[in-house]
């Protein structure tokens, strides 16, 4: 099991890790004519993006991706190109395609590596800046700091998921590999007195 890539994110100037969402992002590469395949151990759903996210919209900038048969169409009009750093994948730059996103995105900056798991996905709470971000419709409608919740997390305030799920392997395993909110940040749903 390896820690797996997440999807990048730039807001104002600053760039950010996903650490969790309430619903998926209306992005699938099959839409476009693309079959992504697991390149290596830290990519096994073969590909990753880059969004940036303005106030009028949540628009995906650059895909990473490993396709099938190594065919690799035209993504809005823009062509795939090569890199050795980016892990056997090809990626498409400026694609600027508009995602109609509707939920919130949790979103993580300064990655404490104290809290590095090995697998899947890294926790909400290993991040030092915690924003999440409400979208409607690919329009971002507010943004919250968590940041303060995070560190309660860290510092054994609110005690750590992973303590509940070191007897549940199995458990700790899906978590690992999950994005969903009510599974990676469940915290944020246990009382408004934390915001």
């Amino acid at each position: 099991m390896t820690a797996q890539i997440s999807d990048k994110f730039e807001y104002k100037g600053k760039k950010y890790s996903l650490a969790a969402l309430s619903a998926p992002i209306p992005f699938a590469p099959e839409q476009y004519g693309l079959k992504p395949q697991g390149c290596c151990t830290a990519l096994y759903r073969g590909f990753w993006c880059e969004y940036k996210i303005t106030d009028e919209a949540l628009i995906l900038d650059n895909l990473h991706i490993s396709n099938r048969k190594w065919r690799y169409p035209k993504l809005n009009g823009v062509s795939a190109s090569w890199s050795k750093d980016d892990m056997g994948c090809r990626t498409y730059k400026g694609v600027n395609l508009t995602i109609p996103f509707s939920g919130k995105i949790l979103l993580g900056e300064g990655f404490i590596h104290k809290y590095y798991i090995h697998m899947g996905y890294q926790r909400p709470y290993a991040y030092k800046e915690l924003i999440e971000f409400e979208f409607e419709k690919g329009v971002l409608q507010k943004t919250t700091d968590c940041s303060k919740i995070a560190a309660k997390m860290r510092d054994g305030t609110y005690g750590l998921d992973m303590a509940d799920r070191l007897g549940d392997i199995a458990g700790f395993i899906d978590d690992s590999f999950s994005l969903d909110y009510e599974t990676k940040a469940w915290w944020l749903f246990s009382g408004d007195e934390w915001m």
